[in-house]
């Protein structure tokens, strides 16, 4: 039983070099925190109904809506300025958790 294991364990990954293939990537912008992000560490991503992108970080939200970015922080009514999960509800609204509470983001 432990020879057929470890021929099939063989095998599976003989099998997935030649499946998986690194992928190249030929067009590609790279961004900076300075004009993006309001910080590089991200905890959690969430698309909004309308194809926005809102980064949960820990200084706050950022909200990419592919031309433009927004930042959400304890400034402008967050509950605390370090994020940790992002969540889209069924019905469309943003929640984010934060170190001392939940918060609903409107905007």
């Amino acid at each position: 039983m432990k020879t057929i294991l470890q021929l099939c364990a063989g095998t599976c990954l003989l099998l997935s070099g030649f499946i998986m293939q690194a992928q190249t990537f030929q067009n590609y912008t790279t961004l900076s925190t300075s004009t993006t992000l309001c910080n590089d560490e991200v905890r959690g991503i969430c698309i909004d109904n309308e194809g926005r992108k809102w980064f949960a970080t820990s200084e706050g939200i950022s909200v990419y809506d592919g031309i433009n970015w927004e930042t959400h922080s304890k400034a402008t009514g967050l509950g605390d300025k370090v994020t940790h999960c992002i969540a889209k509800d069924s019905k469309g609204n943003i929640w984010v958790g934060t170190n001392v509470t939940v918060c609903r983001v409107v905007g």
